[in-house]
């Protein structure tokens, strides 16, 4: 039976990647031990001497939405599963056609077995090209989506690593509604706009060209 769509594992994969989880779930950095950067000490109540832990947050949902290197990267895997989609399509369409027509010379007792044995092998024959090129879509698909997650975790903890460089924090968590383990978060401690700016600032000077969104094939 031929597909008209890439296998769901790889519709999973894509999905998986592109939401903010591909930064690893629960995201921790911890600073240098900078002493400029170092919280002040106090006594706790058995008179033991405490350092107060520094502490910020990232929310993955608004880096998810506003970081333009996810933004983007969003615009083109799709246009690239829409291109994957239609190439099987043209295959699949040609494929039916061989069913029809064999179908249509067997109604029409029109047909030597000699033909029916080509047209068959035809028929068999483009539908091993179609498992196989879906398979080879699929792959290569999977190998760019684990390419931009690696990328992406990098591009992330670099910037977190020059932008902690003072040893302001001791912690940067990440938060994402739902998923975190941080069931609290206090607002006075998001730096999310900053990452967001730091980040978009970066990927800006870059200079890696906009992808063009894929044409609504549902509007006429």
């Amino acid at each position: 039976m031929v597909n008209s769509h890439l296998n769901k594992a790889i519709i999973m994969k894509l999905t998986s990647l592109l939401s903010v989880l591909a930064i690893g779930g629960l995201m921790i950095f911890q600073s240098c031990g900078d002493k400029k950067g170092q919280p002040a000490a106090g006594k706790s109540s058995n008179g033991a001497t405490e350092t107060a832990t520094k502490i910020a947050y990232i929310n993955l949902d608004t880096l998810d939405a506003k970081y333009q290197y996810i933004v983007d990267g969003k615009v083109r895997f799709e246009a690239e599963q829409k291109a994957m989609e239609a190439e099987l399509k043209q295959l699949e369409q040609a494929i039916k056609g061989q069913y029809a027509t064999l179908q249509k010379k067997v109604n029409d007792k029109s047909i030597s077995q000699e033909e029916y044995e080509t047209i068959g092998g035809r028929i068999q024959s483009m539908e091993q090209n179609y498992q196989q090129k879906m398979q080879g879509m699929s792959n290569r698909l999977m190998a760019k989506t684990d390419s931009f997650q690696t990328d992406y975790r990098k591009k992330v903890d670099d910037f977190l690593a020059s932008y902690n460089k003072d040893g302001k924090y001791d912690y940067i968590l990440s938060y994402q509604y739902g998923v975190s383990l941080v069931l609290y978060a206090n607002p006075a401690l998001d730096i999310t706009d900053d990452v967001v700016n730091g980040l978009n600032e970066l990927y800006k000077k870059s200079g890696v060209s906009k992808p063009v969104a894929p044409a609504d094939s549902t509007k006429k």
